[in-house]
């Protein structure tokens, strides 16, 4: 809760302040990010001139991974939670992501399915990856 007492504090000066190894690699203080983006589109309303945003469509990474989390709302009420993961394709290909994804949904579904369980609990893995890695690799 401390933390909120520095919320105002640009993202600059924390680099400053923190002084990691620069690298144009990388962002210089994460490689993943989640954004969670429940803020409606603005739009700009002047007689005669309507103004908004324009979805160009080109995805572009920002960092190694960032999954974005979109809630969907109808008269108020949530009916959905879109996600989309971004990456940098120099460092993940797509059967990579598309693994992560499987696991987020895997972790998501068991905690629906059972809101008292232990995340830590769930099966990351499926029939097919446990026995591929764990038991063929690891057969010892």
């Amino acid at each position: 809760l401390g933390a909120f007492g520095n919320e105002d504090v640009p993202f600059e000066r924390l680099v400053e302040v923190l002084d990691p190894a620069r690298s144009q690699a990388h962002h210089p203080l994460f490689q993943v990010a989640l954004f969670f983006q429940n803020m409606a589109q603005s739009v700009l309303e002047l007689p005669g001139l309507s103004i908004a945003g324009f979805d160009a469509g080109v995805e572009i990474a920002k960092f190694d991974l960032q999954l974005t989390v979109s809630p969907l709302e109808e008269d108020g009420v949530g009916v959905g939670m879109p996600m989309s993961l971004t990456y940098a394709t120099d460092l993940f290909d797509e059967s990579t992501v598309v693994s992560f994804a499987e696991r987020l949904v895997r972790v998501l579904e068991a905690m629906v399915a059972e809101p008292d369980s232990v995340v830590g609990d769930v099966e990351l893995l499926g029939e097919d990856e446990r026995s591929q890695v764990l038991v063929a690799v690891n057969d010892t």
